[in-house]
């Protein structure tokens, strides 16, 4: 009878520890998958802004988003990463923020949240971008 719930234990604690691995693996995969979609939107802003030469509103024409003065632009996208529609709330903001004429600090963020990055929420992926041709992340 011992022997039967020495058994039993040790298959409980193992399969606790594979539900922990997999939960692990899920919340690693979901991180990765927002880091893809920042990283191809950031890049897509980059290009926006150099080829613009650095004029927000016409990186605001072609990527969509509001521009909130001269020197920042703020785009939001849903769950699926695709651009919010009016009224609907971001679950993701892209932030520009322009430093001078010819370079803009470019940041995605989750929406919302106590995080200090211009989205509000946790910082996903950020680069610095020239409109003379050089990017630095």
């Amino acid at each position: 009878m011992m022997e039967l719930i020495l058994v039993i234990l040790f298959f409980s604690v193992s399969a606790a520890i594979c539900m922990r691995v997999f939960a692990y693996a899920k919340l690693a995969a979901a991180r990765s998958e927002d880091l893809s979609y920042a990283v191809a939107k950031v890049a897509s802003a980059a290009e926006c802004f150099k080829a613009a030469g650095g004029d927000l509103a016409e990186v605001a024409g072609i990527l969509g988003g509001e521009t909130a003065g001269e020197d920042s632009l703020r785009i939001g996208y849903n769950e699926d990463w695709l651009p919010c529609g009016p009224g609907e709330a971001p679950a993701y903001v892209m932030t520009l923020l322009k430093s001078d004429e010819t370079t803009a600090a470019i940041e995605v963020a989750k929406a919302g949240g106590q995080a200090g990055g211009p989205g509000g929420g946790e910082s996903i992926f950020s680069l610095e971008a020239g409109a003379a041709g050089e990017a630095r992340s």
